[in-house]
């Protein structure tokens, strides 16, 4: 059965469509075995809750294993955190989860404002406030639709746009891709779009959620030369998904967990 939102990881064969459509690019000469994400965070607390770490501890032949593995992993942690009263351990290790997805820059001035797709509206505000301020002449908007919301009238690329145009952005000074369905999609796309312009990019400011500002950050990273400076900013997020509640409800818990799943998942795909 296909995922209706991102509170799961993919299935098999939707894995596999997702994993076809996607837009190819190398990583980065000398990279090949380079990886940025880093799991002890979530390997400490899968410690704290009884559970084991092998996922993120040993090889992992494949991205299907590794996907279908944390999925059931997802499930695990979740049935030991939902409703239950937390220690101040569990509490410590929860906030270092969040802190280390969230860790962003003091912005500085970038050849561009790379905004990642979704759904939240908060992204293209503060790329907009970035662009006032002075920090880039040229926002760029990426995202066309999750493959569980293909069906979607508009792109999320579109839609982003247009929030910043209404603050006060020029719509000359807006570039968008319009195609990407996920987060390694949004940047292997768009370095292949900026390729395809004769663009030469040396630094950006990355706009993201805070849960999910690691993963898009690590897989830049991965496809750009070193003497690329990539500075991380993070958007506003609803209360629920805020660092103090995130782990307060299933759903919210699904959402952000998940984020070390899909990063492991990159590392055995060798995108990230």
């Amino acid at each position: 059965m296909k995922r209706t939102d991102n509170t799961r990881l993919p299935g098999r064969d939707e894995l596999s469509e997702i994993l076809e459509r996607e837009e190819y690019r190398p990583v980065a000469a000398g990279k090949e075995d380079v990886h940025y994400p880093e799991f002890s965070t979530i390997i400490a607390l899968l410690g704290n809750l009884d559970l084991a770490s092998d996922l993120f501890t040993e090889d992992v032949p494949s991205i299907h294993q590794a996907v279908a593995r944390g999925d059931v992993l997802l499930g695990q942690m979740v049935g030991k955190l939902v409703g239950r009263e937390l220690d101040d351990q569990t509490g410590s290790l929860l906030d270092d989860c969040y802190d280390y997805l969230a860790e962003e820059d003091i912005p500085r001035p970038g050849d561009l404002i790379f905004v990642f797709g979704g759904k939240t509206p908060s992204r293209p505000e503060v790329a907009a406030k970035l662009y006032h301020q002075g920090l880039s002449a040229e926002i760029w908007m990426s995202g066309g639709n999750a493959i569980y919301a293909q069906d979607t009238a508009r792109t999320e690329a579109d839609i982003y746009r247009e929030i910043a145009v209404e603050h006060g952005v020029p719509m000359d000074a807006i570039s968008t891709e319009r195609t990407s369905i996920t987060v390694p999609d949004n940047v292997r796309a768009s370095l292949n779009r900026l390729d395809e312009m004769g663009r030469d990019i040396k630094s950006l400011i990355i706009v993201n959620s805070p849960y999910t500002q690691r993963r898009g950050w690590a897989i830049f990273k991965k496809h750009l030369p070193d003497d690329v400076e990539v500075y991380r900013v993070n958007c506003t997020t609803k209360p629920e998904f805020s660092r103090e509640n995130w782990y307060k409800q299933e759903h919210t818990l699904r959402v952000v967990l998940n984020e070390f799943m899909k990063m492991r998942a990159s590392v055995v795909y060798n995108t990230a």
